[in-house]
């Protein structure tokens, strides 16, 4: 019988136990899908996931030590810009502009990530979210997804006022 535990915070074993029956001398056997386990969904991106494995033929232990290196996707938020199509074209929020806000969204991880819904909000009341959310999808390892969104900035806003727009991404 061998069992695999491991007390790393990032895995829940599902399945510990195998039997893998007797071993002759000098030989090897394999089991396929033997154990389980799941990962968190909030594992970092490359992390070293410790095991520990125990046989016992009923009358003596041995232990062996692995580990697994766990990829996962990291997303953040690369770049943004306007694009005020309808206004003087000059890539900024002018009061009176009605345009596009792009969001580049980069995965840097070492894995796909799952469906990601981005959305926006504001408290001003001086910008008019004309489209507040945004199905970004999969990205995959090492590429970048858009999010856009189009917006009014009022034509009584004061020049150079300051607009807070707050992004979340949500994925998995």
């Amino acid at each position: 019988m061998v069992e695999l535990t491991s007390s790393d915070a990032f895995v829940t074993i599902t399945n510990a136990t195998a039997d893998f029956g007797t071993i002759p001398a000098e030989s090897n056997i394999t089991l396929e899908e033997a154990f389980t386990f799941q990962t968190a969904d909030n594992i970092p991106d490359q992390h070293e996931i410790p095991f520990l494995l125990i046989a016992t033929d009923g009358t003596d232990t041995w232990e062996s030590t692995i580990s697994i290196t766990a990829n996962a996707p990291v997303l953040s938020v690369s770049n943004a810009q306007f694009m005020d199509a309808t206004g003087n074209g000059n890539g900024m929020l002018d009061p009176g502009e009605t345009g596009d806000l792009i969001i580049n969204i980069p995965n840097d991880g070492h894995s796909i990530s799952p469906e990601a819904f981005a959305q926006i909000t504001t408290s001003s009341q001086y910008l008019t979210i004309n489209s507040s959310e945004y199905e970004v999808g999969i990205i995959n390892a090492s590429e970048i997804q858009t999010a856009v969104f189009n917006i009014t900035v009022d034509p009584s806003t004061p020049i150079a006022e300051y607009i807070d727009i707050d992004f979340e991404l949500t994925a998995g």
